[in-house]
């Protein structure tokens, strides 16, 4: 293996075998000038992802296949750490085997970035979502209008308390060195968390500034089979359990980062509240003052629903 790498790709699988070709050949069709390696974990599938996998590391000489004999994710192990040996890139680009890239100069744009940008720690950008089940284009990530720009922690965190997790994982882009750091000393506030995107994005911009690049190169795909959002997306009581998980996290990252962006965490966890409010389908509570800025924050469609949710409600009484 090269051992100028540029970027290496690290992908997650798991009974993805509808979706792993499609995420592999947009890895593949990278066009940049340093070398690029894939390293692709599968965490136990029970599918056919396994043998997708294989014949594509046996074609292609830089797909570095990874195979557990057991399902790790259940165990509750963090994997990732467990193979920095295997990570030989300056850069990681993350993206799980159901989602995929759509920009063939995703790489070299995020590469550049990082490079002629020391101050910044991350790179992030737009990304499409995709409806596998109606087969369609949906939201855009993030949800609002950004210019490609250096965000500093204020900013990434100020989002999150509007938007919850702006970025997708399949956007996010960091060095080889910060991102192994992160599972070798894995802080409280991330272990609190039951998703891994969030705690990540929260680590790495309190590291320095992020670097966002204006243009959606990358697709995420909602509504897989067995993915985590399809497994609660109808689950009341786990939903519930998720904010519960985020405002523990939240507060716990408050005190790892000393209370240095007290303001935005108290933003972040008005987020969550809100979020259970509705689950709850407490809608009076919705409208107390504190919450006037996360209801801002949502978009109409969102609004349109609340909406009709509390007209049912009171139809019923």
């Amino acid at each position: 293996m090269d051992a100028n790498i540029g970027v290496t790709v690290f992908c997650t699988t798991y009974n993805h075998e509808k979706y792993v070709a499609k995420t592999l050949e947009s890895f593949l069709c990278q066009k940049t000038d340093f070398p690029v390696e894939i390293v692709v974990h599968d965490d136990a599938s029970t599918d056919g992802t396994i043998e997708i996998i294989k014949e594509y590391a046996e074609k292609y000489s830089n797909i570095v296949p990874i195979f557990e004999e057991k399902n790790m994710y259940s165990k509750g192990v963090s994997y990732a750490w467990m193979y920095a040996e295997k990570l030989h890139g300056k850069y990681i680009a993350l993206c799980e085997g159901d989602d995929y890239w759509c920009s063939p100069d995703k790489l070299q744009k995020q590469y550049a970035a990082l490079e002629a940008n020391p101050d910044c720690r991350f790179c992030t950008h737009k990304t499409q979502e995709i409806n596998v089940v109606l087969q369609k284009a949906t939201e855009i990530f993030p949800q609002f209008k950004q210019k490609t720009k250096k965000l500093s922690a204020n900013e990434v965190l100020s989002q999150m308390g509007l938007f919850g997790t702006c970025y997708r994982t399949s956007s996010f882009f960091c060095s080889k060195e910060d991102l192994i750091n992160y599972y070798n000393n894995v802080p409280e506030f991330k272990k609190a968390a039951d998703v891994g995107d969030g705690p990540l994005l929260m680590y790495f911009c309190q590291l320095g500034n992020t670097y966002f690049i204006n243009e959606t190169m990358s697709c995420y795909s909602r509504g897989v089979a067995g993915g985590w959002t399809t497994k609660i997306a109808k689950d009341r009581e786990r939903l519930l359990k998720h904010c519960d998980c985020w405002i523990n996290c939240i507060n716990l990252y408050n005190g790892y980062t000393q209370g240095k962006y007290d303001k935005e965490c108290r933003q972040m966890i008005l987020y969550w509240e809100f979020e259970k409010h509705i689950l709850a389908k407490n809608f009076s509570a919705v409208f107390k003052p504190e919450y006037r800025k996360t209801f801002s924050g949502r978009g109409l469609k969102y609004k349109i629903k609340l909406f009709l949710k509390i007209l049912k409600q009171k139809i019923s009484n």
